[in-house]
């Protein structure tokens, strides 16, 4: 420790007042580029390296705008999503061929077609259709239905058993399918 600091004492003595200041200085300057400038220095890097991942990311496509449709257009198209009275018996043997697929048989039904009073241009179609199905079957059915026809609504689901023993069930399916008049 002795020697320390008697060469330190001749580094001042050979250095004298203005080389002790820059060696301060020198100090100083180091001490402020490992605290400051490095960190920075590395920010930098972080910073310059994500704006080269950006600029290999896929440009995205300018925002379309969507035209904006005065009250006529706007109902024209709801009323386009519902199928036409004139298309019922294709939609219904689509239905049909549905619940073949699924495992399901629609042999026999009750429908009614009525007039919608709250709109003249809409009629409600609604049927029951007594079905013999497994579980899975009739949930993919009921699924699958309300996937392809966005019109059907499904509005009651009944099961009936004669008695706790008895393994067969008694199923009706309730649904209402919406339809415009003309277009």
């Amino acid at each position: 420790m002795n020697t320390l600091l008697r060469a330190l004492a001749v580094l001042r003595y050979q250095l004298g007042l203005i080389g002790l200041a820059g060696l301060l200085v020198l100090i100083a300057c180091l001490f402020l580029g490992f605290t400051l400038v490095m960190p920075a220095q590395h920010k930098l890097q972080q910073k310059l390296g994500e704006m080269q991942w950006l600029s290999t990311q896929p440009k995205s496509n300018p925002v379309t705008q969507v035209a904006v449709l005065n009250d006529e257009q706007s109902l024209d198209k709801f009323y386009k999503q519902f199928p036409s009275i004139t298309d019922l018996s294709k939609v219904l043997e689509q239905l049909h061929q549905l619940a073949t697929d699924k495992g399901i048989n629609l042999t026999n039904g009750e429908y009614k077609l009525i007039n919608d009073a709250n709109n003249p241009n809409l009629m409600r179609y609604e049927f029951i259709f007594p079905v013999q199905a497994s579980y899975k079957n009739l949930r993919d059915f009921i699924a699958a239905a309300s996937q392809q026809f966005p019109t059907l609504g499904l509005t009651e689901v009944n099961v009936k058993r004669e008695s706790v023993k008895d393994p067969a069930v008694q199923i009706k399916l309730s649904y209402v399918l919406l339809l415009v008049r003309s277009r």
